[in-house]
């Protein structure tokens, strides 16, 4: 599933593969607040919720820095739902809010299994699965994330 040096810092956190958590709660208030949640979000939010990652430093002369996920998604994900509209539009998905990074970026996934990160007016796509995107572009940075044209 992950490399080891990923499972090392997930476990630090408190990850497991069987880890369950009833996200019942955030997820109504997210509902609630117009988003639609995604069966890939909602795995997600089952394994990794309520969890804080927090990556290695930023490799030497790398442009992107992994930053911490904080896996409780409403507190950067209420009242951006429209925000978050516009941006499906966009890319013709819907997003699920799962993370915030960073104390500002708002972590999604599609509802093709594709993540993206979201810094209001700026988003890229972070990698093709949920897995990718870990071990890639979030936790240890292999390539940078791809960058993805302004909303008009």
């Amino acid at each position: 599933m992950f490399s080891a040096a990923v499972t090392d810092i997930l476990e630090w956190a408190g990850w497991s593969p069987t880890r369950k958590v009833s996200m019942t709660r955030w997820v109504k208030a997210l509902i609630d607040d117009g988003y639609t949640m995604v069966p890939e979000a909602l795995r997600i939010l089952e394994n990794f919720g309520l969890l804080t990652i927090k990556p290695p430093p930023k490799a030497p002369g790398a442009v992107f820095r992994a930053d911490e996920l904080v896996f409780r998604p409403d507190d950067a994900a209420l009242g951006e739902s429209d925000a978050i509209g516009d941006w499906e539009k966009q890319l013709g998905v819907r997003l699920s809010p799962v993370a915030e990074h960073g104390g500002q970026g708002l972590l999604l996934v599609a509802e093709d299994g594709r993540v993206y990160l979201c810094f209001g007016a700026l988003m890229w796509k972070m990698g093709e699965t949920f897995e990718d995107a870990l071990e890639n572009t979030l936790i240890v940075v292999r390539r940078e994330p791809e960058r993805i044209p302004c909303i008009d």
